[in-house]
């Protein structure tokens, strides 16, 4: 199990590309390949998976597929925060199967494209292109090290977005 702690910064399109300077230049970030995903999200009709904090997803992430289960462990807005239970799959349709079984018969999908940054091996910084929704600088790290990397990247007193791509999507959908 892993322990995630993140936020996400939306950012213009005008500014990605003095982003990505100042993660290579001045943070001295090493910029990893760039990646394509794919994700399906699953929900249970009745709205209890959310209630309960609990996000089955499936993700094809340059053609390796993994199952991941997000458990959310805190209402705090402030930061992302959830425990991640990840295991490799070799049979999407089979997955998808299972989880309708379970009752996570509400499928929603999007995809993206993450540039990843590594940073002092402690925090890891994607710059991701969600389609349908923009840019979004996602810092990932302890909650002190999200706010130093915010501060060295002058993003400290942009808008902080707590929630999952899937929350922004349907939020987007409402609107």
């Amino acid at each position: 199990m892993k322990k995630e702690i993140e936020i996400k910064i939306e950012i213009p399109k005008n500014k990605k590309s003095n982003l990505i300077k100042n993660l290579v230049r001045n943070l001295k970030a090493k910029q990893l390949p760039t990646i394509s995903q794919k994700t399906y999200g699953f929900f249970t009709p009745d709205g209890l998976s959310i209630k309960n904090g609990i996000f089955p997803r499936i993700r094809i992430d340059n053609g390796v597929t993994t199952l991941t289960i997000k458990v959310k462990k805190s209402q705090k807005n402030d930061y992302f925060r959830r425990d991640e239970y990840t295991i490799g799959i070799d049979n999407f349709k089979n997955a998808v199967s299972i989880l309708k079984i379970l009752g996570y018969t509400d499928c929603h999908y999007f995809s993206k494209t993450r540039i990843i940054f590594s940073w002092k091996k402690r925090v890891e910084l994607a710059l991701d292109h969600v389609a349908g929704l923009g840019y979004f600088l996602e810092i990932e790290a302890t909650e002190k090290e999200i706010e130093k990397t915010l501060k060295l990247l002058g993003l400290e007193n942009e808008k902080r977005i707590a929630k999952a791509y899937l929350g922004l999507i349907e939020d987007k959908k409402r609107r």
